[in-house]
């Protein structure tokens, strides 16, 4: 991991519509849609910044995914740096200007920890995760 001088997160996040995580599966990693454009798999660290990409992303959709990825087993390289905007959404979680963690390669599925869907409305609480 690279770009971070504060404690490393145990978990970091990755929001997807449903039916797009389950098509983007193949020998037992995940890739988005959008890797081979953009060459990284966008994430969030925190439960508050994690919910204010969803609501710039992705309002008021149902189905969504919300990855929660245990950093110490994903196999790529991570790196946490600036915010790189997704053409199309809004720009609330990039207020104070955080550091987002990029994973530069495909995600092994044996990262991800838990999974939860969420339909992203106003009020949207973050999961409990058990």
């Amino acid at each position: 991991m690279h770009g971070r001088a504060d404690q490393t997160p145990e978990f970091i996040y990755h929001l997807v519509p449903g039916s797009e995580f389950l098509l983007q599966i193949k020998d037992g990693q995940y890739c988005p849609r959008r890797f081979e454009q953009e060459g990284f798999i966008h994430a969030t660290a925190g439960e508050e910044l994690t919910l204010k990409v969803a609501e710039d992303y992705f309002a008021g959709a149902s189905g969504v995914l919300l990855l929660r990825i245990r950093l110490s087993r994903v196999a790529a390289k991570v790196t946490f740096e600036a915010p790189a905007p997704i053409p199309g959404g809004g720009s609330a979680h990039l207020q104070n200007a955080p550091l987002f963690p990029h994973i530069y390669g495909a995600l092994n599925l044996d990262a991800i920890d838990r999974i939860a869907c969420l339909d992203i409305s106003p009020g949207l609480e973050f999961p409990q995760f058990s």
